[in-house]
């Protein structure tokens, strides 16, 4: 049996303290340091109570989120604050799952697209998402702006 088939995905409510959790222990590992582009536990509390996530668990412990915000009715546009994997679990797909999971959540809640908002410097991040469906639209400031259609 693979690691991967070990994975379990989860769409699920986090509590403040689960994500904050897994923020500070992965913090460290990202392109920029996430302590010095937000604050932790205020980013922690508002990913709680608007977001929902996407998760991925060996066993009992988190070692995959990516935290997306579906409450835009109106423009019915999807909004992917972040996605995170644990040091060692990068690069055997959990990510790709991740994403398909929350395209699928999308596609089925009948919401037109997926936005995300990655620093157009952070060229493997932009190139996660391009190789998950995405496609460059703009830029704004150091950040790059892509999108994914989920309907037509």
């Amino acid at each position: 049996m693979t690691l991967m088939n070990k994975i379990d995905f989860r769409t699920e409510s986090l509590s403040k303290e689960a994500i904050l959790d897994f923020l500070q222990k992965n913090a460290q590992d990202h392109y920029v340091d996430l302590n010095l582009l937000v604050d932790l536990e205020n980013y922690a509390i508002k990913l709680s109570e608007k977001a929902l996530h996407f998760t991925a668990y060996n066993g009992n412990t988190l070692i995959g989120l990516s935290s997306c915000y579906f409450n835009n009715l109106n423009s019915k546009i999807g909004y992917i604050s972040g996605i995170s994997i644990s040091k060692d679990y990068r690069r055997i797909g959990i990510g790709s799952q991740l994403v398909d999971k929350l395209t699928q959540y999308g596609k089925d809640t009948r919401f037109k697209q997926l936005q995300v908002k990655p620093d157009c410097k952070n060229t493997i991040l932009i190139d996660f998402f391009q190789k998950n469906g995405f496609s460059i639209q703009g830029r704004h400031e150091s950040r790059c702006l892509m999108s994914k259609t989920l309907s037509k």
